[in-house]
């Protein structure tokens, strides 16, 4: 704004000055006419070297030193006010010497609003401020001069003169608004971008908790994790028994989103810091002290989780499991037979710790076993039609004769292969295949 106000009034300085000198004293003559007067003719000839020198001063001594938003707006309304009222100057200095001259010094003042308003991004109330104190000058030096003599006509130009502001005011509203739009696009694209990186890192962290498959010899333990949404609240933990058993704790928390993957974190925590203390810990025990802390810490926040926990011991041929309130597992036989892991158990946190059962189911397996545990977004997954994958489907297809190399994959191909649209649950599937000594399968 500061060069384009030195740009036009170095403009009209040079043209001025080159008029003077080539035309002589008939060009002076007429140019105090024009003027109205050799005071007025002499305050239009000052006029814009004095406005040059102001916005000079602005852009190479003001602007500098200004750091903030605010401190630009004042110094905007200084340097309009200014220029502002040289205008008014010289028109009220034609029209006191000559009045038949006319005037247009509000003309002058709708010019400066709104060159301004092209230039600066202010709001319709900041580009205002200035104008107010010009707009009273000028009514005031209107009434002193055709007040008496036409009173009704300068009562009404009086009335219509704030609509001098009315073209820059619909500029400055447009262009905020514009700016507006975009600023709060650029401030939700970035905000996008960052939430999503921060959601990326957070799956990277919250995945780092979960175990890497296990391909011994003897056992085979595998599992995909699908969650619905960047991060899930289904859980897998897996730790080695004395020996070579080990031992796997599958939780699904209630809810998605961040908050259970929060809750999976805290609760991974407290998985390891019980095994830390009591390493040979049984299904049971471990679910009564999980259900203690979730019945402590998270239940008061309506938060709570199922789970199973099973151990195979490999030597023995043994599988000792237990269940709270999760849906129960299959057990596919070395013949394809394929029987249900039922067990009673009620949900982490419902009951407190003297109330909760602590019970577990042991059983014999035979060598090429397979476990299969999943959490229920596997089978409520849905089809175009609305209908679940549901338990008996997926029985089914964990009978598949001959077995895939990866039971966990396969099944998780299908269950993907079923759903309609987007998941509406994380879905979570492991297996565990024992491979040790022959022995007869029976329940304890």
């Amino acid at each position: 704004f500061c060069v384009a106000v030195v740009a036009l009034q170095a403009l009209i300085t040079a043209t001025i000055m080159t008029s003077l000198l080539s035309g002589g004293g008939d060009f002076v003559q007429s140019f105090v006419e024009s003027a109205g007067g050799p005071i007025a003719a002499l305050v239009e000839f000052v006029l814009p070297v004095v406005a040059l020198v102001i916005a000079a001063w602005f852009l190479w001594w003001v602007s500098p030193k200004l750091t903030s938003r605010s401190q630009v707006l004042t110094a905007t309304g200084r340097l309009v006010l200014l220029l502002g009222l040289l205008d008014l100057a010289v028109g009220t200095a034609a029209r006191w010497h000559a009045p038949a001259s006319g005037g247009n010094a509000l003309f002058e003042l709708l010019f400066l609003h709104l060159a301004t308003c092209l230039f600066l991004p202010w709001t319709p109330r900041e580009s205002v401020r200035p104008m107010v104190p010009l707009l009273l000058v000028w009514a005031v030096a209107e009434v002193i001069l055709t007040g008496r003599s036409d009173p009704i006509g300068t009562g009404l130009v009086l009335c219509l003169s704030p609509l001098v502001v009315a073209p820059g005011l619909a500029i400055s509203a447009l262009r905020i608004r514009r700016l507006s739009n975009r600023f709060r696009s650029e401030v939700f694209r970035r905000g996008f971008l960052r939430m999503r990186r921060e959601f990326s890192q957070a799956r990277a962290m919250h995945e780092s908790l979960f175990p890497e498959p296990r391909h011994d010899g003897r056992i085979e333990f595998e599992f995909v994790f699908e969650p619905m949404r960047e991060l899930g609240g289904d859980f897998i933990h897996c730790s080695r028994l004395p020996g070579d058993g080990i031992r796997v704790v599958l939780l699904d928390v209630t809810g998605h989103g961040l908050t259970a993957a929060m809750t999976v974190t805290r609760l991974f925590g407290e998985i390891e810091r019980i095994i830390a203390e009591e390493p040979t810990i049984g299904p049971g025990a471990l679910m009564g002290a999980l259900n203690r802390y979730t019945h402590l810490t998270l239940a008061p926040h309506s938060i709570y989780a199922t789970g199973v926990v099973a151990e195979l011991d490999p030597g023995r041929g043994e599988l000792r499991h237990a269940n709270a309130g999760h849906p129960a597992g299959f057990l596919r036989g070395p013949r394809g037979n394929v029987s249900s892991l039922e067990s009673p158990g009620i949900m982490l946190g419902v009951l407190g710790p003297d109330e909760f059962p602590e019970d577990e189911v042991t059983c014999r397996l035979e060598p090429d076993t397979v476990l299969l545990y999943f959490t229920d977004g596997a089978i409520e997954a849905r089809n175009a039609r609305g209908e679940q994958m549901g338990r008996q489907n997926l029985e089914d297809l964990f009978r598949r004769h001959p077995a895939p190399r990866n039971w966990a994959k396969f099944l998780a191909l299908a269950i993907r292969g079923h759903t309609a649209g987007a998941p509406d649950d994380d879905i979570l599937i492991t297996t565990i295949r024992h491979v040790g000594d022959d022995a007869n399968v029976m329940h304890a």
